[in-house]
C-alpha cells in the first residue's frame, strides 16, 4: 500500500477575516495576522478563537488576541528552568509527591503534606534540598495549620 503525506495548511488571512466578520467579530489586518500567528490558521483553533471573541470579549478580537498573548511565553523563564532542573534532581518518590501536590484542588495542611510525603515513600528526614523543594512546590497549595 502506497501512502503519501498530505500537508494540511491553515486558512488564509482572507478566510480568517471572513469567518470573523461572519461571526460579528470583525478585525483589522493586524489583528487577523495576530490571530493567524496564535492559531496557525487551523480551522479548529480559529473557530474556537472566534467563539471566545464573541462570548468572552464582547466581539473584540484584538482584545482577545492580546489577552492570549499576555498569558503565554515562548521561551522558558529562569524560574521554569530552575524548577525543571530541581524536579529532575529529585528522587522518584519526591517527584511523585510534587506531581501529586500539583494536582491538589484544595489547600493542604502541613500534616496532610507530611502524610502525602510519607505515603509516597519519603522518610521523615529527606535531604534539605528535597524538603525545601517539597515545601516550595506546595506553598501555593498549603493551608495554615489550625488549632
Amino acid at each position: 500500500m502506497s501512502i503519501t503525506g498530505e500537508s494540511l495548511n491553515g486558512w488564509s488571512a482572507d478566510r480568517v477575516a471572513q469567518v470573523l466578520a461572519d461571526a460579528g467579530a470583525p478585525a483589522d489586518a493586524a489583528t487577523v495576522t495576530r490571530l493567524m500567528t496564535l492559531t496557525g490558521g487551523l480551522p479548529l483553533y480559529v473557530c474556537n478563537a472566534v467563539l471566545l471573541a464573541k462570548n468572552h470579549y464582547a466581539h473584540d478580537t484584538a482584545r482577545m488576541c492580546q489577552a492570549l498573548t499576555d498569558r503565554q511565553h515562548t521561551t522558558p523563564t529562569a524560574q521554569d528552568l530552575l524548577l525543571e532542573e530541581i524536579f529532575e534532581g529529585l528522587a522518584p518518590q519526591a517527584q511523585t509527591t510534587v506531581s501529586l501536590l500539583a494536582l491538589a484542588e484544595l489547600p493542604l495542611t502541613e500534616n496532610e503534606l507530611s502524610r502525602l510525603a510519607r505515603d509516597a515513600g519519603l522518610g521523615p528526614r529527606e535531604t534539605a534540598c528535597e524538603a525545601c523543594v517539597l515545601w516550595s512546590a506546595s506553598a501555593s497549595f498549603s493551608a495554615p495549620e489550625t488549632g
